[in-house]
């Protein structure tokens, strides 16, 4: 009997919360899991970096667009600064 609608390029439960956002409101139990959906990916030595980050950043952020954001801060520099990456794609 719920919906999930998408407005304004962020999937909505009942058109008010993030999908993410809705595991916790009690109004939208009915229609909200706690279950999350997982996926198990092997890092390889060969990837240079890992962005993990909810849907607060991937909204508003495109993949390439984090890479090239944070790998200047992380990759062919002499000290890599991971914090001042997660810094500057918030």
């Amino acid at each position: 009997g719920g919906y999930v609608d998408l407005i304004r390029g962020v999937w909505r439960v009942q058109g008010c919360l993030a999908v993410s956002r809705g595991i916790g409101d009690q109004h939208l139990k009915q229609w909200i899991i706690a279950e999350p959906e997982t996926k198990i990916v092997r890092i390889k030595p060969e990837y240079e970096f890992l962005i993990m980050a909810s849907d607060g950043l991937w909204d508003k952020v495109g993949n390439q667009e984090a890479v090239d954001i944070a790998r200047p801060l992380l990759v062919g520099v002499d000290e890599p600064q991971p914090l001042s990456a997660c810094r500057r794609l918030v």
